[in-house]
């Protein structure tokens, strides 16, 4: 199981609150409010500035070039500051400009918040895994990751908590061992899970894997290190350097794992079920991998790209102009960009279909819509972050909203058509940050 939720790299890095750190956390997390709420403010000042239709345009405009702007230059970035302090600017400012209070931000970027599950609590086989059992008192937790049929959660501290397939109900092995944390595992700043192994970027840029490793996925290779982001595919992990290169191992009989010699310049990357992606600083695309549909070959010219999402056999590029485009695999529409779409902020790729956020707040999405997983809900507005089932069994999408609250739709069953409710959002749920979707599950972080 591979995701690429949008900015997967950038969300996904935290600070580790050791007691030699805690001044030098201090000055960051103030730093970082301090850059969040001008950003916010100049928003705010930017958009109650023009009052009239057409200053209204020129404002849709200016909020779209500035959000593209960040993404470029949040990617530019991660190839010379450290992780953990790139995860508190990206989560401040995110969290500011949905509308929570910087009392808010500070607790959570201090303390963390709480996970909620949804779905299947099964494999594909029909045996209990309970990848939506959240364990009991489980909190701080600043990140959150879905396999195939396993939940992560990288608590404040830096410590990891996975639970679903991989330990039985007495916590002996079963599967592969996706959730069983490595004894000692600490210094977490990010993380990645894919259908059945989970990988963990340490702040000394380390890397450390488990799980599934038939195709030699959490085999990290040795010496790796200087590491600032990671991505996991259906059966290989990918690693990006601060150098800006990029290693990657695992299955390779497509190719995925073998990067283009003389790749450099790589500021953000994805993985997809047998192909990878890498974003240079230049705004070019460069992909490796299965292509028998064409999911590695980028458009010629393509330029000016801000973010890039891998699905099963498709690409999806989002340019700076706030255009989509997208190429591989089309059997159901999934890189058909609709006519006359623009002003995107965010993109997401879920098996066969793609998810688009505009800077209204309203999404657009096309692809496969088996289950209903592209029928965005009539009037569906606020959204701030998007989220897209992923492996052969993704079907369903989850949205976000700047009020701290969920809304999901598409594929509500599992393999033998029994109700999972992956789309079930549970009454009363409000104060989320963050989403995940997996194959038949749905995982959220919230602020209590």
């Amino acid at each position: 199981m591979w995701l690429a939720p949008a900015r997967a790299t950038e969300q996904e890095k935290t600070t580790s609150a050791t007691p030699p750190e805690a001044q030098a956390q201090a000055d960051d997390l103030k730093s970082a409010l301090e850059k969040a709420k001008a950003a916010a403010q100049k928003q705010r000042a930017e958009a109650e500035a023009r009052a009239s239709e057409e200053a209204a345009k020129k404002a849709e405009e200016a909020a779209k070039k500035a959000e593209a702007d960040r993404n470029a230059k949040a990617a530019a970035e991660a190839l010379v500051r450290s992780a953990a302090l790139k995860r508190i600017e990206w989560l401040g400012l995110s969290m500011l400009r949905t509308g929570f209070t910087e009392e808010q931000v500070t607790r959570t970027l201090t303390s963390g918040g709480t996970v909620a599950a949804w779905g299947s609590k099964k494999d594909a086989n029909g045996h209990e895994t309970g990848q939506t059992k959240v364990p009991a008192g489980l909190s701080n937790v600043v990140a959150i990751a879905t396999g195939g049929h396993h939940t992560v959660a990288l608590r404040q501290d830096g410590t990891v908590v996975a639970w679903g397939a991989g330990t039985t109900a007495s916590g002996q092995l079963s599967h592969y061992g996706q959730s069983i944390v490595p004894d000692g595992l600490s210094g977490v700043v990010a993380i990645a899970a894919s259908g059945a192994h989970t990988v963990a970027l340490r702040r000394d840029g380390t890397v450390v894997a488990w799980g599934d490793n038939y195709y030699g996925q959490t085999i990290v290779p040795t010496n790796l290190s200087g590491v600032v982001a990671i991505a996991a595919g259906g059966y290989h992990t990918v690693a990006l350097r601060q150098d800006g290169t990029v290693v990657a191992w695992g299955r390779t009989n497509e190719g995925q794992t073998i990067a283009p010699a003389g790749l450099t310049g790589v500021v953000a990357i994805a993985a997809g079920g047998s192909h990878t992606v890498a974003l240079r600083q230049d705004g070019t695309v460069v992909a490796w991998g299965r292509t028998n549909e064409g999911q590695t070959i980028a458009p010629a010219g393509l330029t000016g790209v801000v973010a890039v999402a891998a699905g099963g056999s498709h690409t999806v590029a989002l340019r700076q102009d706030g255009t989509v485009v997208a190429w591989g695999k089309n059997d159901d529409s999934q890189t058909t960009v609709p006519a006359d779409l623009s002003g995107v902020v965010a993109i997401a790729a879920g098996y066969a279909h793609t998810v688009a956020l505009k800077p209204d707040g309203t999404l657009v999405a096309w692809g496969r819509n088996d289950n209903g997983q592209t029928n965005v809900p009539e009037g569906l507005s606020g959204v701030a972050a998007i989220a897209a089932g992923g492996g052969v069994d993704g079907s369903h999408t989850v949205a976000l909203k700047s009020n701290g609250t969920v809304v999901a739709w598409g594929r509500n069953n599992d393999n033998e058509g029994k109700h999972t409710g992956q789309s079930t959002v549970p009454a009363g749920l409000s104060g989320v940050v963050a989403i995940a979707a997996g194959g038949h599950h749905t995982v959220v972080l919230k602020l209590d």
